[in-house]
């Protein structure tokens, strides 16, 4: 007979076990979740204001171009810009790198994610400088524009562990992508945004290599 008190034993045993074969599972998108999170707690320690915050982890033209802050390829998708992102990156990065992860395995979604991550800001930069040098009104206005987005390497991971999912779900997976990355794109309209969408497309083609 099962008492009261059994219950609710069982039930943290059960979701201790859950949480162990999860880390099993996916250990790179649950460290880069925990990682994530922790630095988005410990952001005002580490940085003071917002703005400070930005000024020294936020990618874009301006910072990597013109100021030689090549750090920023790779913080701009660590950081949250508020706790609200924090909390979506968290979960997403839980749930869609943890799938990609289980598709593609450990040490390749770890390659995707830091590859498509820093070629999406890189090929966006190098969009802007082309387009800023012909007077294009867009990437003019946007120079000065600075920003993170923790979510761009997870839709370039997601891209490329696509080619190893069923055909129905490679569909569904790279239709939902792009048009998520160009709806935020046209919305917002900000440079993150554009390397948001070239991540995701850096992804498609590096899923061929892996």
């Amino acid at each position: 007979m099962t008492s009261i008190v059994d219950v609710p034993w069982r039930r943290s045993l059960s979701a201790a076990r859950t949480a162990k074969s999860m880390l099993r599972a996916q250990p790179f998108s649950i460290g880069t979740a925990a990682a994530v999170l922790v630095l988005g707690l410990l952001q005002h320690s580490l940085f003071g204001t917002p703005v400070d915050l930005l000024r020294q982890t936020a990618t874009g033209f301006e910072p990597v171009a013109e100021q030689g802050q090549w750090w920023t390829l790779v913080t701009w998708m660590l950081f949250a810009p508020d706790p609200a992102t924090l909390a979506v990156a968290v979960a997403t990065i839980v749930l869609l790198l943890g799938a990609a992860e289980r598709l593609l395995g450990t040490w390749r979604t770890a390659l995707a994610y830091v590859v498509t991550g820093i070629a999406g800001a890189v090929a966006g930069i190098s969009l802007q400088q082309l387009g800023s040098g012909s007077g294009e009104f867009w990437t003019r206005s946007t120079v000065e524009s600075i920003g993170l987005n923790p979510l761009a390497p997870v839709a370039g991971a997601l891209m490329a562990a696509s080619g190893s999912a069923s055909a129905l779900w490679r569909r569904r997976i790279r239709v939902l992508t792009l048009m998520l990355a160009l709806v935020l794109l046209l919305y917002s309209g900000q440079p993150t945004d554009l390397y948001l969408l070239l991540s995701a497309v850096g992804g498609l083609v590096l899923g061929v290599a892996l």
